[in-house]
């Protein structure tokens, strides 16, 4: 059963899913400004990206978890500077949601890179 929101939010394509990602949002704006005003953005979007951490469980079977790091990997080339990866093994996709509902591992690998 798949319960993941994204798939509809997304329109159920992988066009849909790539024109929605935040990551690619991302980089789509930065490459317009680049070739817009002729300056790079990466300095600008250092600035503007706060830190960021992506938490994904390695058993999801709903979004594979190499999607986290290849929207990390977009961002750092955007020029984010904090973009921090958390993986999860033996942890689903609706298990990450339970931690941080309910407590768990992922929800105190949040708070802990929050204090830090």
């Amino acid at each position: 059963e798949e319960i993941s929101p994204m798939k509809p939010a997304c329109g159920y394509t992988r066009e849909a899913f790539d024109y929605y990602s935040p990551a690619l949002r991302i980089h789509r704006l930065t490459k317009m400004y680049n070739d817009s005003t002729g300056i790079n953005a990466d300095s600008i979007m250092s600035e503007l990206i706060p830190p960021v951490l992506l938490v994904h469980g390695m058993d999801d079977e709903t979004v594979p978890f190499t999607s986290t790091s290849e929207a990390a990997r977009i961002m750092r080339s955007c020029g984010a500077q904090y973009c921090s990866e958390y993986y999860l093994s033996e942890t689903g996709h609706t298990d990450v949601i339970m931690h941080f509902m309910m407590g768990g591992r992922s929800k105190d690998a949040v708070m802990r890179w929050l204090e830090e």
